[in-house]
């Protein structure tokens, strides 16, 4: 499989739910751990096209992953790939997000190198299971707590469904033929 003429590198994205329903789009969660500031620049329309013509997101927000919200923040990477977005004219730049945005309503689209999205998806999995074994622990701790547990048990089954990582993520790759 070759990627579409153009395409510096395919990009694996995945979806994150947001806080005020709806999806976001994570990439590249594990095709490209080291990339150079245009292979990410080029993620920024790769996601955006996803998520229009995919996710029918209208004019999708696409940022940039990094430590800080500023403009120069981050590694030298971080920094010439934002340089590279903010001139682009192809998509809809709207600066730097930092993980606590993945679920807000920042950014439609958020851009990293395969390395950190890995990191981001795999510590949002491992988040997701604590939470889930600490509530079971909280619920089986004596007779009251076992009764709120059963009144809240479709409230909380809700939640899970919500949260199942088996419903965000796949292995598709963008940008291939």
């Amino acid at each position: 499989i070759k990627p579409i003429p153009g395409v510096i590198r395919p990009c694996i994205p995945t979806l994150v739910p947001k806080e005020k329903g709806g999806l976001g789009i994570l990439l590249d969660v594990g095709a490209n751990a080291d990339c150079k500031s245009d292979v990410l620049a080029q993620f920024g329309l790769l996601g955006s096209l996803l998520a229009e013509h995919v996710y029918h997101i209208a004019s999708p927000r696409v940022a940039l992953l990094n430590i800080g919200e500023e403009e120069k923040k981050g590694d030298l990477l971080r920094q010439s790939t934002y340089e590279l977005m903010k001139e682009q004219t192809q998509y809809r730049f709207v600066g730097n997000v930092e993980g606590r945005d993945l679920f807000n309503e920042k950014a439609d689209v958020m851009v990293c190198d395969g390395f950190t999205g890995n990191v981001a998806l795999k510590s949002m999995e491992g988040t997701a299971k604590l939470i889930r074994h600490f509530l079971e622990i909280e619920f089986r701790a004596g007779i009251y707590r076992r009764l709120a547990g059963l009144v809240a048990w479709p409230v909380l089954k809700s939640l899970g469904r919500r949260l199942d990582p088996r419903r965000y993520n796949g292995a598709s790759l963008v940008g291939l033929n």
